[in-house]
């Protein structure tokens, strides 16, 4: 036979393992990170066909990215389209950084496509952000750091390029 006790002591139990089950649920909610897909395309980022040159290119994501929230890292999608004859290079190297971060903050990309006729493919890359007061910054930065693109079509030259686009982010 159970007392009263028992049953008062085991509802309160009950209550509280009710409780701390909320605000587990509470807490890993809010430490959840949530990917919010949007995509900004750059004009000056939509054919990149370097050949032997580096380039940086400043994106200003002011009017992109939400305000009053902690943006973890922007999404970058990057495709290369490799449509030359064969033996055709399709090279490109560069770094995505926030504008002012530090140095173990920046995202290197390096893509090498070499006899590829008729390729297209995509990834996306991970570039850390800081919403914090320490970096006010609202640029992207792409620097390109090696590209080399050959082969060409007769009547239209050069076809391969690369796209890179800003996919979303991470909050």
């Amino acid at each position: 036979m159970v007392s009263c006790n028992s049953n008062i002591d085991v509802n309160r139990l009950n209550e509280q393992i009710q409780t701390l089950s909320r605000r587990v649920d509470q807490l890993e909610r809010r430490a959840m990170k949530q990917i919010v897909k949007k995509l900004l395309i750059p004009p000056e980022l939509q054919k990149i066909q370097l050949h032997e040159q580096k380039m940086q290119y400043h994106i200003d994501l002011l009017n992109y990215l939400p305000p009053n929230e902690d943006v973890k890292a922007v999404l970058l999608a990057v495709k290369v389209v490799h449509s030359n004859h064969p033996y055709g290079h399709a090279y490109l190297g560069f770094s995505a950084h926030q504008q002012r971060c530090l140095p173990d903050q920046k995202t290197d990309f390096i893509e090498q496509t070499y006899n590829c006729h008729g390729t297209v493919h995509q990834q996306e890359l991970i570039v850390p952000w800081n919403s914090s007061m320490t970096n006010l910054s609202m640029n992207l930065v792409v620097d390109v750091t090696y590209s080399y693109n050959t082969g060409s079509y007769p009547e239209q030259g050069n076809v391969n390029h690369f796209e890179i686009k800003v996919a979303g982010y991470i909050i």
